[in-house]
């Protein structure tokens, strides 16, 4: 699948990356220095209005973004998460749709630590596990770098429990971003596709921050997914963002 011709990347990169600057600045400044906070911020500042944003490339093109908490009621929140943050793209005249769940992690000199029972859990499941990766936001550069879940649990040693790892080799976000919207990275989605992720991620939602008419499931609602994680006390995600691209005109008014 190729990048959607409909959209200007560079626009889209430029927006990208500005967003996750202002969420890392602002979550640097707040002094709570860990991956909760960093979550909220990027939540924050990629559902924000963007009225005065046209990503098209030949035509006016917009954004809207809709954002669900996932996790199962009760139970004391004591759920497990492969992932911290799952974000899906839906681009309504390329029938582009594509997911990426996240876990987040805290450098210092771009060097931070892995668990990899965290990694296991991310990668238990082949619907999630092939589109999981690793963000990791340095909170002394205020940068980022991202890889993918296999191969970050590919660098342990032996059974070590941990890896300590200096990631400034990783890629940047915005050589991540292009190959990912180029599908040279993560497994695209199909819209009809019952079994899917997205489908998957829409058993999990217990909240949605826009509780009006207008959300959107852009994917086969007919049936509940038949598959299930093998570590079926493991939750896909803490929180699900969906940025949904269409022809200006069409959708929300706090469109980008």
């Amino acid at each position: 699948m190729a990048f959607p011709s409909g959209l200007d990347f560079d626009r889209v990169l430029a927006e990208t990356l500005n967003a996750v600057q202002a969420a890392i600045t602002g979550w640097q400044k707040g002094g709570l220095h860990s991956e909760e906070p960093l979550m909220s911020r990027l939540s924050e500042q990629f559902s924000r209005s963007r009225r005065g944003c046209d990503v098209g490339s030949s035509v006016p093109m917009r954004m809207t973004s809709q954002v669900a908490l996932l996790h199962r009621k009760g139970d004391n929140n004591r759920d497990k998460y492969g992932a911290d943050l799952a974000i899906t793209v839906f681009i309504a005249p390329a029938g582009f749709l594509k997911t990426a769940l996240f876990q987040l992690k805290v450098s210092e000199d771009f060097t931070a630590q892995f668990e990899r029972a965290q990694l296991n859990d991310a990668l238990a499941d082949a619907e999630t596990g092939d589109r999981t990766f690793v963000l990791v936001a340095d909170r002394t550069r205020l940068r980022t770098r991202v890889n993918d879940a296999a191969g970050v649990r590919a660098m342990f040693n032996g059974d070590a429990a941990t890896l300590t790892r200096n990631c400034a080799d990783w890629n940047t976000l915005g050589q991540w971003l292009s190959k990912w919207l180029a599908c040279e990275v993560g497994l695209p989605s199909t819209s009809n596709d019952a079994n899917g992720v997205e489908p998957l991620l829409s058993q999990y939602i217990v909240e949605r921050a826009d509780q009006t008419d207008a959300w959107q499931e852009p994917w086969s609602t007919g049936q509940a997914p038949s598959s299930q994680s093998v570590r079926l006390d493991v939750k896909p995600a803490k929180m699900w963002l969906m940025l949904l691209f269409s022809a200006a005109g069409a959708g929300k008014e706090n469109a980008g």
